[in-house]
């Protein structure tokens, strides 16, 4: 479905139903928006007129994290954290796709990026991001928050993929993450974090454990068993399941994982 401009008769259409029923049924999503939110979205250099509540739907990802991803990969923590920092200005795409055409234009972006420690131990990469109140995102939200869209991917550079069994470039070695050596399972060390190129809403990332939350309703005070590590740091620059390193390609986790 190609993005539609939000109609004055749409929104009204929306808003008479919602109206008339109970949440969901009808009605536009919550737009999610602080104030501070807005603030920091109208900084962005991408925004060329300012934007209110109704113009907007924010919503937070928890979006990469430090722990083993279900193909053998992990990224280090000093990573994850540069993630994100660097993932505040990127694009929020579906499915990693950036060949498609007008469809595949972004749907939204990211304008906020901390490192937050959880409870369990994992170092996460938590991002904020808006999109443009349109009919087009209007459906997609709505299929966030009802819990059809639940999982991201993030899109990087990187300066090098480690063996864990023998400390080399994964690509010059004969090891195979998660497979066993001498009682050694081998990973997949993602080292040398360098760019952040966008995020994906994916039917199912191969970091595990990421999600979508209302960003506005869980801030810092509800997070209180977690731990915030790293302040925000603005930047028009991006993420997703997908890697790339800086002299080979292929470009994708999934591209990687089966190569070898």
């Amino acid at each position: 479905m190609k993005p539609k401009k939000l109609s004055l008769e749409w929104r009204q259409k929306l808003e008479l139903a919602g109206s008339n029923s109970g949440p969901g049924e009808g009605a536009l999503p919550p737009s999610g928006a602080s104030a501070e939110q807005l603030a920091a979205i109208n900084r962005m250099p991408q925004v060329l007129r300012p934007l209110a509540e109704s113009d907007v739907y924010v919503r937070g990802v928890y979006a990469i994290n430090d722990q083993q991803m279900w193909n053998g990969y992990r990224i280090e923590t000093p990573g994850v954290l540069k993630i994100a920092a660097l993932a505040v200005g990127r694009p929020v795409l579906a499915n990693h796709d950036t060949y498609g055409g007008f469809d595949s234009l972004p749907a939204g972006r990211v304008f906020a990026g901390d490192g937050l420690r959880r409870a369990d131990g994992s170092t996460w990469a938590v991002l904020s991001a808006w999109f443009p109140q349109t009919e087009f995102t209007t459906e997609l939200v709505q299929r966030i928050d009802g819990g059809a869209i639940g999982e991201v991917s993030v899109q990087i550079l990187v300066d090098l993929l480690e063996c864990s069994i023998c400390k080399t470039d994964l690509w010059e070695c004969a090891h195979v993450p998660l497979q066993s050596y001498d009682g050694k399972q081998c990973e997949a060390i993602v080292r040398g974090v360098t760019d952040f190129l966008e995020l994906s809403m994916v039917w199912a990332g191969m970091a595990k454990g990421t999600s979508w939350f209302m960003a506005a309703a869980r801030g810092r005070e509800a997070m209180a068993a977690d731990r915030f590590i790293a302040e925000r740091k603005p930047r028009t620059a991006a993420l997703a399941d997908l890697f790339a390193k800086a002299a080979a390609p292929p470009s994708t986790i999934e591209a990687l994982t089966w190569k070898r």
